[in-house]
């Protein structure tokens, strides 16, 4: 892996403990929220401009990409918080597993 792939990585994790933290989530359901909702594609295509911004703006841009993609946080807080993502969603398509989701995520950095 590639010092660059390395910060890219540890840039992505920080991004969502912040979202979390900003949004008063755990990074589980901030990482299932992102994911869903193309807030973590849009971090990874666009690393380059927006890992220098303030993570308040990057942030703010992230969620607007994520609000595009359906995301609604006046709906999705509410389920988000019961503890259990998958069979409190709307869907039940939630899944909690941040390990594997990580993993892969350090794949597609690895190959890209």
């Amino acid at each position: 892996m590639t010092i660059l792939s390395i910060k890219k990585m540890e840039y992505f994790m920080v991004f969502v403990r912040m979202f979390a933290e900003h949004f008063g989530l755990n990074e589980k359901q901030a990482f299932n929220y992102l994911d869903r909702h193309k807030g973590l594609a849009f971090v990874r295509d666009h690393y380059d401009v927006i890992h220098t911004l303030d993570f308040d703006y990057a942030i703010q841009d992230v969620q607007e990409v994520c609000q595009m993609n359906g995301g609604r946080f006046d709906e999705i807080i509410p389920w988000l918080r019961h503890g259990d993502c998958g069979s409190g969603s709307p869907d039940g398509q939630f899944e909690c597993d941040i390990d594997k989701a990580y993993a892969e995520l350090k794949r597609e950095f690895e190959c890209g």
